[in-house]
């Protein structure tokens, strides 16, 4: 028999506590505990290694949906590692201890040395140890129970689900994370409309719009193209190229208000253009923090409120994408 051991680190600032819990998927054993600076999944009852090593994607989907749902981010590798396992158990045991300035004990084995880090398939009888690292403080909570069922009822729906192909979305979860280490409401605030920026794609504007635009590229080119042209007056006119291609497709603003109300219809169309209406102030503050420097607090403060529940409805909206196209 196998277990799947995947670890990660929470941001600092959080725990989960009332650790280890136990539960169970059908015949697999899911438990979530503490292991030093590393909280630890471990999913056994696997009869094959392939079959543990499918679950690792599983595990990333349910930790994303304990970070959109409970503002835990974690921080971990989907890279399996390499388990060698010793010819002489004993004798690794005892160097193992040596190593680590510790009293060698007569009969005691060990299996393997995994780096606490990443995740590894092992064997469920055997005995592992790790090399691990100092302890994070903690200050906000959430308790294991919570963590746990949330983790069990993702990995009960979807085990193999996680399609780590979508680079939009990883970016997105890392902006994501990301805003939970911020100090200022104005940080905070520009972060998570990043993470609307990554997953908004900007569509081609219509036929005769774009035809212009190449129509002016192509003169710009052959203004290019004069041998007495200045270097100055050359980079000018390669900007100005650059720019019109950038003008080819929409706007982020209007890729934005079109993810939002792609987003929410599905639910409904009146709570869709509400939410867009919303979403476009939001971004029209972003622009004017940016660019004048300045957003009156109480301005910022609703305006992050808004987008934080805005952003975690479109996280949750592409993971479950993600989740049914893997299906």
């Amino acid at each position: 028999m196998f277990t799947l051991r995947y670890p990660f680190k929470l941001q600092e600032g959080r725990e989960i506590s009332d650790l280890p819990i136990c539960g169970a998927i059908g015949s697999l054993i899911v438990e979530l505990r503490r292991s030093d600076s590393h909280y630890i999944v471990d999913v056994s009852g696997f009869d094959t290694r392939e079959d543990a090593e499918k679950y690792v994607s599983g595990i990333w989907v349910a930790l994303t949906w304990l970070l959109i749902e409970k503002g835990l981010a974690h921080v971990s590798s989907t890279e399996l590692q390499p388990v060698s396992e010793p010819k002489d158990p004993e004798k690794a045991a005892a160097e193992f201890r040596r190593g680590h300035g510790s009293e060698v004990m007569r009969g005691e084995q060990i299996h393997g040395i995994l780096d606490a880090a990443r995740p590894a398939v092992i064997r469920t009888a055997g005995t592992y140890r790790t090399n691990t690292a100092n302890r994070v403080g903690v200050l906000q909570s959430v308790s294991g129970k919570e963590a746990h069922d949330l983790l069990v009822k993702s990995l009960h729906s979807n085990p193999h689900a996680a399609s780590l192909a979508d680079v939009n979305l990883l970016t997105a979860l890392d902006l994501y994370c990301a805003h939970y280490t911020e100090a200022s409401v104005r940080a905070k605030l520009l972060t998570l409309t990043m993470v609307l920026e990554v997953l908004a794609k900007r569509e081609m504007r219509p036929k005769t719009a774009t035809c212009l635009l190449h129509r002016l590229q192509r003169e710009i080119r052959d203004r290019l193209s004069h041998p007495n042209l200045e270097a100055e007056e050359a980079e000018t006119l390669r900007s100005l190229s650059r720019e019109l291609d950038y003008r080819t497709r929409d706007s982020i603003r209007s890729a934005v208000r079109t993810l939002i109300m792609s987003t929410y219809q599905h639910d409904n169309a009146a709570q869709a253009h509400e939410a867009s209406k919303r979403a476009l102030k939001i971004y029209d503050v972003r622009s004017k923090l940016v660019h004048e420097g300045y957003v009156e607090g109480e301005t910022l403060g609703k305006s992050l409120t808004d987008l934080t529940e805005i952003v975690k409805t479109v996280l949750r909206h592409r993971l479950r994408k993600v989740v049914h196209s893997d299906a």
